[in-house]
């Protein structure tokens, strides 16, 4: 039995104070994905086919190029704060901890591939 009041028992397990943060955070990339990603399918969506080299094409120079690594960016940022709140709130203990961090380690690891991807296809022009 615990001499505690109720309200000794429920401190510190309400909000940490930093929420509102990472759920502006969602938010607004969610809104920048939104012209990022009609551009995105408007480009792909005019393009006679969809053969490798009319990609490249299509994607090459610096205006697309600068607009295809916003999107991958702006992409990546919203899904690992996706996952972040996923693994947050329905994984436990250490598997919660290793998650969070093979996670930031996979979008990382995305981000900068996927920014190599777009520099090259930018700079083939």
């Amino acid at each position: 039995m615990s001499l505690r009041t109720p309200l000794g028992r429920a401190a510190g397990l309400g909000s940490a104070g930093r929420g509102s943060g990472h759920w502006w955070a969602q938010r607004v990339s969610a809104v920048a994905l939104i012209p990022l990603a009609l551009w995105f399918m408007v480009r792909v969506a005019t393009l006679p086919t969809l053969h490798y080299e009319d990609l490249l094409h299509c994607f090459q120079g610096l205006g697309d190029g600068t607009l295809l690594a916003a999107f991958v960016l702006a992409l990546l940022y919203h899904s690992e704060l996706g996952v972040r709140v996923v693994l947050e709130d329905y994984v436990g203990g250490g598997l919660r901890v290793a998650g969070l961090i093979l996670s930031k380690l996979a979008h990382i690891a995305l981000g900068l591939l996927g920014l190599l991807a777009v520099v090259r296809i930018a700079a083939s022009a």
